[in-house]
């Protein structure tokens, strides 16, 4: 059993926890994986915190399962700390030798001829030729040193070609190795590369490159999972931005296939269930946090640190650890700020800064509001009227950053305790009217207890 970014991914129900139905794609691809006995390179595309890492987890745990595959994680993000991707991945296939057949890493043909590989690529050129002596920089073109340059110039250029007809027959070899440990094992190979998107540029491009140069063999396929338009970024960066870097990327992808956007709500429905939160009063809070977290498209990956947070704060609010009933405008105003600042603190950090400590005037407030804003019709969804609740919630945060601001110890703010600065309704209709005065909840001998908590939960290390 595995259990990854907070997933529980069983090796023998490996979608057991599918809660966004992927299991259905990945049935899909493995119609795509049986067909093809050539070699192929699979993109799996969606952007950043999409649940693409889960997704072929999930798949790679499935395909142990099924004897005519041989599957293999390698995270490039990982290894982009290393001077060529063909290391890691050649010191990972070695490994996987290992759990086939026993073999030594260190016999395997593989280690052996990649090692010698990766050795032509270790010292320059130039310095090969001249044994390190020869420094460009250091010497001044003369009738004197014209001959000695073309006789270096002899042996460089003879260096590169036997380095060349090394290399190639190197590459042979290597792909040699690799159909013999694939025929061992009577098995398509199937090779998952993941957070591509993430690698450094260069580290990114040469991982592509040699999947390109030395893995185009018959029944091996390659899983990349990437966002294509941050990669595309890569590409730029390294060739310019006049680069086609889509049309470059093509080079190396022959089978592109989109990841669907999650349902979020579903996500956090799971979430909600796996960090087993049983706390009281707290169903307006869930609703408002699925709303907004949908008005402002949360990645998953932000869903995830969003629910770490909650695990430290949740217990520090009274509201949701007491038995006792409160009031329902009251606990619509909690909710409602609780989750604005906790909200900014993981989408707007500056602005998260700036209200801890005060350096915002109160011209500032309404920028500060509309960080978080919510559409209204997301608010429909809780069956109440959609136009008061985005009034309330909108109305709260505003009111509580104007005391924010102000801070409850301050002598002419206990004394505006009647103004409509701090009133919030929650009703419309004048005759039936309810509200609460922000300055009633909270004064010098019952401090605020808001700001405290997050400044604690900022001090707790994850």
């Amino acid at each position: 059993m595995r259990i990854y970014k907070g997933i529980e991914i069983p090796e023998d129900e490996p979608f057991i926890n599918d809660k966004f139905h992927r299991e259905d794609f990945i049935n899909n691809l493995m119609t795509v994986l049986h067909t093809y006995d050539s070699s192929l390179v699979l993109s799996i595309d969606s952007s950043w915190g999409t649940g693409k890492t889960t997704f072929i987890k999930m798949w790679e745990t499935h395909l142990k399962n099924d004897t005519d595959f041989k599957p293999i994680y390698f995270n490039a993000w990982e290894n982009d700390d290393s001077l060529d991707p063909l290391v890691p991945l050649i010191s990972l296939m070695s490994d996987e030798l290992i759990s086939e057949n026993g073999a030594k890493f260190k016999d395997s043909k593989l280690f052996k001829i990649g090692s010698k590989i990766l050795k032509k690529g270790v010292p320059s050129i130039l310095k090969s030729a001249t044994h390190g002596l020869l420094d460009l920089s250091e010497i001044s073109i003369s009738k004197d040193t014209e001959k000695d340059i073309e006789g270096y110039s002899s042996k460089i250029g003879e260096t590169i070609f036997d380095d060349y007809k090394e290399k190639s027959s190197l590459k042979k070899q290597f792909k040699k190795a690799l159909m013999e440990y694939q025929q061992s094992i009577n098995k398509k190979v199937i090779i998952f590369i993941d957070e591509l998107d993430r690698c450094r540029p260069l580290y990114a491009i040469e991982t592509l490159e040699r999947i390109k140069h030395f893995f185009d063999l018959d029944n091996f396929i390659f899983i990349l999972a990437m966002d294509k338009t941050q990669l595309s970024h890569s590409v730029s960066t390294i060739y310019g931005n006049d680069m086609d870097s889509v049309g470059y990327l093509r080079r190396f992808i022959d089978l592109e296939f989109t990841l669907p956007e999650p349902n979020l709500e579903v996500y956090i429905d799971y979430l909600i269930s796996e960090y087993k939160f049983t706390f009281n009063n707290i169903d307006y809070f869930w609703n408002v946090l699925k709303s907004i977290s949908i008005s402002k498209n949360i990645s998953l990956r932000n869903m995830d640190k969003l629910f770490i947070n909650l695990k430290i704060l949740l217990p520090l609010v009274k509201m949701f650890n007491d038995n006792n009933t409160f009031n329902e405008n009251y606990k619509y105003l909690m909710s409602n700020i609780y989750i604005y600042i906790m909200l900014i603190k993981m989408l707007e950090p500056d602005s998260y800064k700036i209200i801890l400590e005060r350096k915002y005037s109160q011209g500032d407030i309404n920028n500060l509001v509309k960080l978080i804003e919510i559409d209204k019709r997301y608010f429909e969804n809780m069956n109440c009227n959609g136009n008061l609740l985005y009034s309330i919630y909108m109305n709260t945060i505003s009111k509580f950053l104007l005391f924010h601001l102000n801070d409850i110890n301050n002598l002419s703010l206990q004394s505006d305790s009647n103004s409509e600065k701090y009133i919030i309704k929650f009703n419309d209709d004048p005759n039936t009217s309810s509200k609460i005065n922000l300055l009633s909840l909270w004064n010098s001998s019952n401090p605020c207890p808001i700001i405290n908590n997050f400044m604690f939960t900022n001090n707790v290390k994850i």
